[in-house]
């Protein structure tokens, strides 16, 4: 996207769902720096707990917007998902994760979460993989996320059936949504 053209969340969901109902597919999906106040530096700031802050906000935010702006008939679901990186083997989750959020390592390199709309049923949303684990998980202690904690979060390691035919790595994540739309 052009960076003078960067859209508000908000305005990017709505332009995303105009031109999935009217052009054709089942999902986008974009990296939080393309949103107007949210570049790539000031992201790579935000560490940990901080991180999942920014992700939250912005799910909440797109939410709002479908809530107010289309009918309940509309399928649309948004979704934050923040990439942890690759492995050899299947990942299980461990809570210290939450604190590494967002950080470079050996084996990830930091990549932007990414804000995403889906029009797909709960089972077609993970899509078919060979090989997975996927568990829902709980937010940190004293992580307050609104007065209903609406929010949900699954970590998930997985690879694709090409994946594993050219011996490529897992790739793992923290999806994030509301309750109910998945």
């Amino acid at each position: 996207m052009d960076k003078k053209k960067a859209m508000t969340p908000s305005e990017w969901i709505l332009r995303s769902i105009y031109e999935l109902e009217n052009i054709s597919g089942s999902g986008k999906n974009t990296h939080f720096e393309t949103f107007k106040c949210y570049r790539k530096e000031t992201l790579k700031s935000l560490r940990g707990l901080s991180l999942l802050k920014c992700a939250c906000s912005i799910l909440s935010e797109v939410h709002f917007t479908i809530k107010s702006n289309l009918s309940e008939k509309k399928i649309f679901k948004p979704y934050v998902y923040i990439h942890l990186g690759y492995s050899e083997n299947i990942q299980y989750w461990d809570n210290s994760i939450w604190l590494k959020l967002g950080q470079d390592s050996e084996k990830v390199t930091y990549q932007s979460p990414s804000l995403g709309i889906a029009s797909v049923t709960a089972s077609d949303f993970f899509g078919i993989d060979l090989e997975e684990y996927r568990c829902p998980i709980k937010f940190p202690p004293n992580f307050l996320l609104d007065s209903d904690n609406k929010i949900l979060a699954i970590f998930r390691c997985f690879r694709t059936q090409q994946s594993l035919e050219k011996s490529w790595e897992f790739s793992t994540g923290i999806y994030l949504y509301y309750a109910g739309d998945f």
